[in-house]
């Protein structure tokens, strides 16, 4: 290493708090071929437990902590589709709370190996429950003395963690130029808090929602892309070629982790709809071939909801014809869902084409995809 390189690595830590933020920004001129568009990918899984809700937590807890709610006995309790659940764990591990953690039964195994590693007590939803995992934490945090409930769907410190974090380092590593922001959603913090921070720096900024089939979101905005739009059969000019999805109507459950809001649960208070200016439906097929893509094209291991990011983005890609920069979010790392996204026997079960193992990457004007191998 060279003493120039040396100069600029990251500054010696005393806690693993203070290594969240700061990720990578990463140019997907490899997948995106539409010569007008800059796509840019915010590599958050590069946070230390693998996630953008390091970011989320770090500051709820601060809050609270100079609000006077946590003792040094205080239990937190959390719903969390993995994620947050694993950031919390992290962080109560170091600051030394209890945490106990609500996941629902989709949570992949490993997300809930990574949240026990961490200490936390994990209480996994049985499948067919009546409860959302919502209201079994507040349930729980009720019957618990002296627990508090972190709450990241209604906390507005959710939305302000992005506002003072994410976003402002989104507009310094673009040069302060962002078109089109394009964001899954389930809490609504990150498209609220990051969408609010750079309309401020460019009114007429574009904030698009990824939202899953299933999802109650997408039927609250206008303006929308629905991929029923779509043909069936790809043609020479569709990102995904050469293969016949299935038919959007055949999916009534997305098998994306940690995006969308259940029909079954009230909005989050921290999706405000203000900062948001339309949606496109993502079928779990693209979300998965768009994740695949990505690990074969620019090298970036993506989760489930980046590659759902990411297919959006491709989709608002698709029709535009003047120079614009669209920057998405690459929530968490594929090592989370090993047994699930990269896993063939997972995706024959749920009647997804296996992406694992020979495949082809087809390139057009629109996009690029990987298709499975004839």
């Amino acid at each position: 290493m060279s003493d120039r390189m040396a100069a600029s690595a990251p500054p010696l830590c005393d806690s693993i708090s203070d290594v969240i933020g700061s990720s990578p920004m990463l140019h997907a001129h490899r997948l995106c071929k539409n010569p007008n568009v800059r796509l840019l990918l915010k590599l958050e899984y590069m946070n230390p437990s693998g996630s953008i809700k390091d970011r989320i937590v770090r500051h709820m807890l601060e809050e609270l902590e100079h609000s006077g709610r946590l003792s040094p006995d205080s239990v937190i309790v959390e719903n969390s589709s993995g994620n947050t659940a694993a950031a919390l764990a992290m962080l109560c591990a170091v600051k030394g709370y209890r945490a106990v953690l609500v996941v629902p039964f989709q949570c992949s195994d490993e997300k809930v190996a990574i949240i026990r590693a961490f200490g936390a007590q994990v209480i996994v939803a049985e499948e067919g429950d009546e409860m959302s995992i919502r209201q079994r934490a507040q349930e729980m945090s009720d019957q618990m003395d002296g627990s508090v409930l972190l709450d990241q769907y209604d906390n507005a410190a959710n939305v302000d963690a992005h506002s003072i974090s994410t976003a402002p380092e989104i507009w310094c590593q673009s040069g302060g130029v962002v078109d089109m922001l394009v964001a899954g959603s389930s809490t609504g913090g990150t498209i609220s808090g990051i969408s609010r921070y750079l309309k401020q720096k460019n009114p007429s900024l574009t904030a698009v929602l990824a939202d899953p089939r299933g999802s109650v979101l997408f039927s609250k905005l206008d303006c929308n892309i629905d991929d029923d739009a779509v043909p069936e059969a790809a043609s020479e000019g569709d990102a995904l070629v050469e293969h016949k999805r299935p038919r959007a109507a055949a999916v009534d459950r997305t098998q994306i982790e940690g995006l969308g809001v259940s029909p079954c649960d009230p909005v989050p208070a921290c999706t405000l709809f203000e900062y948001i200016d339309r949606a496109v439906r993502v079928e779990d097929y693209d979300a998965i071939a768009s994740a695949h893509a990505l690990a074969r094209v620019e090298g970036v291991f993506a989760g489930m909801s980046g590659g759902a990011n990411v297919a959006a983005a491709l989709k608002c890609a698709e029709t535009i014809t003047t120079p614009t920069t669209i920057v998405t979010i690459i929530p968490d790392g594929g090592f989370k869902y090993l047994s699930k996204l990269y896993s063939e026997p997972w995706l024959a079960k749920h009647n997804l084409p296996s992406f694992v193992h020979k495949q082809k990457a087809i390139a057009d004007e629109s996009g690029l995809a990987c298709i499975p191998a004839e």
